[in-house]
């Protein structure tokens, strides 16, 4: 009998642990810096992107996908011994572009392997949180994305973003105009996006909207 009863209170509190912890990961608080690249998840900072430090702030993804492609590179003669105008040499190597996917938080972090000869770099160097689950996005979407949608509270130069209610920003129409939005700059890129860049960083944040009527955020994206 007291065996029984041990065994109850020992599987309540395990599905009370395993329920709490769900929960838990599920309401993040992000917060945002364009101008450094800085990320607070939770209170907890994420300096880079290397697998490692992010799984010490998240813990280990949902799931891991690769890609494996080929890249080109061209090699131009010099142009003082190059009399007869030779066209470059192309050389093609393999190159791996890895996703780490947190399906229940909507969030991703993934590679972009163009410029290294080797193409196997593992640090990611995008970080990506989703709003809408059925994205028809018209750029050239992303080979995969988490399942679920973000759900917690994000935060951008200290001003919360409202997916629900942030739309493509009136004014944009021509490609030389800017906007100032959740206190820095942003630039048109492409028909339904805008970026902010920071020289000194290299950091880029991207804000992707719906092409539909209501041209609502879709995702957003921030390089470095």
């Amino acid at each position: 009998m007291r065996a029984d009863i041990l065994f109850l209170i020992i599987t309540v509190l395990f599905l009370f642990n395993v329920t709490g912890h769900s929960e838990k990961r599920q309401k993040l608080l992000i917060d945002i810096n364009s101008k450094t690249g800085d990320i607070l998840i939770n209170g907890r900072r994420l300096s880079d992107f290397k697998p490692s430090m992010i799984e010490k702030v998240l813990s280990k993804p949902d799931r891991s996908e690769s890609h494996k492609s080929v890249g080109h590179m061209k090699k131009w003669k010099i142009k003082e011994l190059n009399k007869k105008n030779l066209p470059p040499t192309i050389r093609s190597y393999d190159r791996i572009d890895y996703y780490y996917l947190y399906d229940k938080l909507g969030i991703m972090f993934f590679t972009e392997n163009l410029k290294e000869f080797t193409g196997y770099n593992k640090t990611p160097k995008y970080f990506s949180i989703y709003f809408l689950a059925n994205d028809k996005h018209p750029h050239k979407p992303r080979l995969f994305k988490p399942k679920t949608v973000f759900s917690g509270d994000l935060h951008i130069n200290g001003i919360r973003l409202m997916p629900a209610k942030a739309r493509f920003p009136r004014g944009l129409d021509n490609w030389d105009k800017t906007i100032h939005l959740y206190n820095t700059t942003f630039k048109r890129y492409g028909k339904t996006s805008i970026y902010c860049f920071e020289e000194e960083t290299g950091v880029r944040l991207f804000l992707y909207f719906n092409p539909g009527q209501d041209r609502g955020i879709s995702f957003l994206e921030l390089k470095k």
